[in-house]
């Protein structure tokens, strides 16, 4: 058992938290390695682990290895891990894309299997851009208005990968 592993159990027998049956609810990308775990207190964390128990109120935010303890299960807390990164490298490459203005005022962004289009609208002066899709429209994301070219990207991107999961998920692989 590493250090990491003994920190995290020494730190949950000492507030009286469960020290199994935890389950990861999700990881957080954090924008830089800065992170410390709630736990070990290890501080170059990048991606972040929530971990949840049905027995306990509060989440812990974790590395991977505390993760890995929590769950029983190191080998899965390790590839939900590899997942973040693997989502994050897409996500680089995703906005590096060269968007391009079509002759009607909009942006496309070309060479891709989807019709993705973003365009700038206005409502009582305020200025937002529509992004579209495969012609599924989407002017609000997180409950607010998509008011740059950078967040409509980021929009199309997260649409995009929740897609590919959902269908990688849909067909078991």
């Amino acid at each position: 058992m590493s250090g990491y592993s003994q920190r995290c159990i020494a730190r949950l027998d000492s507030i009286g938290a469960p020290r199994d049956g935890w389950f990861c609810e999700e990881v957080i990308t954090m924008p830089d390695a800065d992170f410390t775990c709630e736990l070990c207190d290890y501080d170059r964390i990048r991606y972040v682990h929530v971990m949840v128990h049905p027995q306990w109120p509060d989440k812990f935010h974790v590395g991977c290895v505390c993760d890995g303890t929590m769950s029983s299960d190191l080998l899965a807390a390790k590839e939900r891990d590899d997942e973040a990164k693997r989502r994050e490298a897409r996500r680089r490459s995703f906005m590096k894309k060269q968007w391009e203005e079509h002759p009607a005022g909009y942006m496309v962004l070309p060479k891709t299997r989807n019709n993705i289009t973003a365009e700038k609208d206005s409502f009582c002066g305020r200025e937002f851009y529509k992004v579209s899709i495969d012609g599924e429209p989407y002017q609000w994301w997180e409950n607010r208005r998509i008011e740059t070219l950078e967040a409509a990207k980021t929009v199309a991107f997260e649409v995009l990968d929740y897609e590919r999961k959902t269908d990688r998920a849909d067909t078991g692989s």
